[in-house]
C-alpha cells in the first residue's frame, strides 16, 4: 500500500479509558446532535486487540499501548509500583529523541516527570506519590488533583473539602479553568445534596479542570505530540455499565439515574472533542486519534453492601511489625507499600501474606515485590450481608499467631450504597483517527494493540524504537493518496 511520507504532523492522542465501541454507539443514538454523531462517519476506526497473559488492568494495558510491548516485557504491573522497575521505551520517549516536541497529561504510571529536550509538558496522572510537574508552575493543578482523588479511592465522601477548592480555584483558573466547568461542578454538588445517588456522579468532575489545564498548555505550548488520559467515563462503567446497555449474562432492569451518570461522563468526552476537533481543522498536518487500550464488557449485576477497605496503613503495619513505608495512591482494591530499599519490601510479603480472617480466608492476596514497593489486593467482596472481622496473622519476626480484630489492621467494613459491579475488563478496545489527509473507514477491523505506538510516530514521520513489537502500518491504508509515496 505505499510507504508513509515523512510529513512531520502534530498529533494528539486522547486517551478514553476503557471506552468500547458499543458505548460509543448507544451515545450516538442518545445524542444524535451531538459532536460524536457528526464526526463519527469522518474517521478511520478500528478495534484494538489486547492479547496478554496477565489479568486486564489498566496499568497495564496502557504501558502496553505505549511500549508497544506486553506486561511481561514492559513489567508494569501494579500501580503504584516503583517505576525504577519499569522496562521498555514509550512512544514519547521515541518522539523526544528524534527532535519532536511532547505534552503529557494525566497518563498512566508516567511519575515522575522530566523535561522533554524539544521543549513541551509533563503532568503525571492523579495517583501520583507527588505534586510533580513539568513546568513546576503546573503544580497546584497538580495538588488539586491528587486532593480530589484522595477523597474518592473507595467511593465519594459524602462532604467536599470546600476551604482546599477554594484555595485552589485562583490558581487553577490561571491554568485554565473555564466557566462551564465552575457551573458544572457547582450543579454537581447541588444534585448530590438533593439526591445522593448523584454522589456517585462527583468523580466526573476531575475531568473539567484537568482538560481545560491540558488545553490550555496544548495550545499555548503546541508540541507536536500531545497526549491526554482520562477516567471519567471508566470509573462509571463498572458501576452501571448495564444501566446503559443492559444486555448480559442475567435478567436486569436498568436505572435511568445511574444510566445517566455515563450519558453525563460522554457529555463531557463530547465537549472536549468539539474543542479538539475545532482546532484540528484550523491546523495543517495534523491528526486527532482517540484510543481505549481496551473496554469494558457485561457482568451478572451485584450489589456491594460491605466488603473490606483498608483506611490505615500504618496500622497494618504496626500490627505485622513492617519496617517504615509510604502508601502509594491506588484504584480500590490495590494496595502498595513503598519501603527504603528491595530487602525490606521482600522481608514484608510474607506477613502481610499471612493475615486470615477468623473464617480462614486470606485477607490480602495477589502480592507482588518490584523493587522497593510490596502490592497486593485487599480481598473485596459482592452481595455479602456479614464478613468476619476477626483476623490472626503472624508479625514479621515473630514465631507465634497473633488473634484480633481486623480493624487492629487498619481494615473497615464499608459499602457502596448505589452499586457494586456490573462491568469488567475485556481485551476490545477503541481506536478511531481524524485529520485532513486520514480517510474514512468505518470497519472497525480488530488489530494488535502492539501496533499503536509505532503507528503513533508513524504519524509523526518517526521510526519505531527496536524494542517495540509492533507494526508501524496500522494507518496504513488511512492516508489518502496524496501523502503516499
Amino acid at each position: 500500500m505505499g510507504r508513509f511520507v515523512r510529513v512531520r504532523r502534530r498529533v494528539v492522542v486522547y486517551e478514553l479509558n476503557e471506552v468500547s465501541w458499543e458505548i460509543l454507539d448507544e451515545y450516538v443514538a442518545r445524542r444524535p446532535r451531538s459532536t460524536l454523531a457528526t464526526l463519527l462517519g469522518e474517521t478511520f476506526q478500528r478495534t484494538t486487540i489486547n492479547d496478554d497473559d496477565v489479568e486486564l488492568m489498566p496499568w497495564r494495558t496502557w504501558p502496553t499501548f505505549h511500549c508497544s510491548a506486553a506486561t511481561a516485557d514492559h513489567n508494569s504491573f501494579d500501580q503504584g509500583q516503583d517505576p525504577s522497575t519499569f522496562r521498555g521505551v514509550p512512544l514519547w520517549d521515541v518522539a523526544d529523541r528524534a527532535g519532536r516536541s511532547v505534552g503529557l497529561f494525566g497518563l498512566l504510571q508516567t511519575w515522575p516527570p522530566r523535561p522533554f529536550a524539544s521543549g513541551g509538558f509533563w503532568v503525571p496522572d492523579c495517583f501520583a506519590p507527588d505534586a510533580a510537574t513539568v513546568p513546576p508552575a503546573l503544580a497546584p493543578f497538580q495538588r488539586f488533583n491528587l486532593n480530589m482523588t484522595s477523597t474518592n479511592l473507595f467511593a465519594p465522601t459524602p462532604t467536599v473539602p470546600l476551604g482546599s477548592v477554594a484555595r485552589s480555584l485562583p490558581g487553577l483558573v490561571r491554568l485554565g479553568l473555564r466557566p462551564r466547568s465552575v457551573s458544572f461542578a457547582t450543579t454537581q454538588l447541588i444534585r448530590e445534596r438533593i439526591d445522593r445517588r448523584f454522589l456517585e456522579r462527583r468523580s466526573v468532575v476531575q475531568a473539567l479542570p484537568a482538560f481545560d489545564t491540558y488545553w490550555a498548555l496544548h495550545r499555548r505550548t503546541r508540541p507536536e505530540l500531545s497526549m491526554f488520559f482520562t477516567n471519567h467515563v471508566a470509573a462509571l462503567l463498572h458501576r452501571f455499565l448495564r444501566d446503559v446497555v443492559p444486555d448480559g449474562p442475567d435478567p436486569y432492569e436498568p436505572d435511568e439515574v445511574n444510566g445517566g451518570f455515563i450519558i453525563t461522563a460522554m457529555d463531557i468526552f463530547d465537549h472536549h472533542l468539539r474543542r479538539m476537533t475545532r482546532w484540528l481543522r484550523n491546523t495543517e498536518d495534523a491528526v486527532l486519534v482517540i484510543a481505549s487500550s481496551m473496554s469494558q464488557g457485561p457482568l451478572p449485576r451485584r450489589s456491594m453492601p460491605g466488603t473490606y477497605v483498608l483506611d490505615d496503613a500504618r496500622r497494618l503495619t504496626s500490627a505485622l511489625a513492617l519496617p517504615a513505608s509510604e502508601r502509594e495512591p491506588c484504584m480500590y482494591p490495590r494496595v502498595t507499600l513503598r519501603f527504603a530499599d528491595v530487602n525490606l519490601a521482600d522481608a514484608s510479603s510474607a506477613p502481610i501474606r499471612s493475615v486470615t480472617t477468623s473464617d480462614r480466608e486470606p485477607l490480602f492476596r495477589d502480592l507482588r515485590v518490584e523493587g522497593r514497593t510490596l502490592s497486593f489486593e485487599i480481598s473485596y467482596r459482592h452481595d455479602t450481608q456479614h464478613l468476619a472481622q476477626s483476623a490472626r496473622w503472624r508479625p514479621l519476626g515473630g514465631t507465634a499467631e497473633v488473634e484480633g480484630a481486623t480493624s487492629d489492621l487498619g481494615v473497615s467494613v464499608r459499602g457502596r450504597s448505589f452499586g457494586g459491579d456490573s462491568g469488567r475488563h475485556v481485551p476490545e478496545g477503541v481506536l478511531l483517527a481524524l485529520g485532513r489527509d486520514i480517510r474514512s473507514d468505518q470497519s472497525r477491523t480488530a488489530v494488535d494493540v502492539l501496533d499503536a505506538a509505532p503507528s503513533i510516530l508513524g504519524l509523526l514521520g518517526v521510526d519505531p524504537d527496536p524494542s517495540m513489537k509492533g507494526t508501524p502500518d496500522l494507518f496504513a491504508n488511512a492516508v489518502s493518496p496524496a501523502f503516499r509515496a
